[in-house]
């Protein structure tokens, strides 16, 4: 980083963590650059020691400030890395993982950042878009929870005041699958008059991977995260009501599917669950979903290619339902 730009103060940092994913990051730098181009923006990229060509990758954004570890230091230990640099150099910050996008308008997040002193940021997700969520301003930390809690274990989708960086709240959650959520929200359990907003028009979804030939890191620890991870992420926030972290923990079931009967059909078709997982954190299945017990016991019993088959069969069922509706409504 350049002496000019260590004077320079943007209104806004995307941090990117990245290891060893130049061809991912490639493609989530070539989104994110339109988007950003002549706004006070600051990408970083703070690279875990990759041994590939990330570096080729960045070089060609002059605009990025490229940092390199001289080791592999850790996800979480890079995550806050990103975090600390963004905090001299920026107002707000908003970690990206190396295979998200933000798709929307983007102004509207500068206007907001600009006009409204925001403690926190959250973005909505590909799945957001319809009744149940809705743009709005918080000042009640357990009503933010329960309603939007749930949305913010996408890296990209939190965007927080550098205010709230601080190297003791990040401690305590390097054990977190979803450690960049943690720290903000303890920081607005603490406020006296904290100020958080739902911004549903702009949302974060994944890099589409197919065309890549690579697959999505963290289906084969579905279970692992997304049950006791995010069962104990959840409740040992800060100053928090249990009822607001029980609706939060299950509620991201819901919207986000894990171990709804279609989403297990998926991952077991593709072998990245298997009935051991469920015996691992089964005492924490009936809080983070309300899929019957024994049907997620039924499923992960399925041979692989019958699950794969019985989707199939699922998917096209729907299809040819959803055509004939679609032809009884035009009668």
């Amino acid at each position: 980083m350049t002496p000019q730009e260590e004077d320079k103060r943007y209104l806004l940092a995307f941090c990117i963590p990245t290891f060893n994913r130049a061809v991912i990051l490639q493609q989530t730098l070539k989104d994110l650059f339109p988007l950003i181009t002549g706004k006070s923006v600051k990408v970083i990229v703070v690279d875990n020691d990759s041994p590939d060509n990330t570096r080729e990758v960045c070089d060609q954004y002059p605009e990025i400030t490229y940092i390199k570890n001289e080791t592999n230091i850790g996800l979480a230990s890079n995550l806050f890395k990103s975090l600390e640099i963004a905090k001299y150099v920026a107002d707000y910050a908003c970690l990206i993982g190396d295979s998200q996008q933000i798709k929307g308008d983007l102004n509207k997040v500068f206007d907001l950042l600009y006009k409204r002193d925001l403690d926190v940021l959250v973005l909505g997700r590909m799945g957001t878009q319809n009744k149940f969520f809705e743009t709005k301003l918080y000042s009640e930390p357990n009503e933010f929870l329960r309603e939007v809690g749930c949305v913010m274990d996408m890296i990209a989708s939190v965007v927080l005041s550098t205010k709230a960086i601080n190297k003791k709240l990040y401690e305590n959650s390097r054990w977190s699958a979803f450690a960049h959520m943690i720290m903000p929200l303890n920081y607005l359990s603490t406020k006296q008059n904290p100020k958080a907003y739902f911004l549903n028009e702009v949302y974060t979804c994944q890099t589409p991977l197919f065309h890549l030939k690579l697959k999505t890191a963290w289906y084969s620890k579905t279970f692992e995260y997304f049950s006791k991870n995010w069962f104990f992420t959840i409740t040992t926030l800060l100053n928090y009501d249990i009822e607001s972290k029980l609706i939060c923990i299950k509620k991201h079931d819901k919207f986000f599917p894990c171990f709804t009967p279609r989403k297990l059909l998926f991952l077991r078709g593709r072998k990245f669950v298997k009935l051991s997982d469920y015996k691992k954190y089964k005492e924490y299945m009936p809080f983070v979903t309300d899929t019957p017990l024994f049907l997620i016991r039924a499923i992960l019993r399925i041979p692989p290619l019958f699950c794969s088959i019985l989707l199939s069969m699922i998917n096209h069922l729907n299809n040819f339902k959803y055509k004939l509706l679609k032809r009884f409504r035009k009668v």
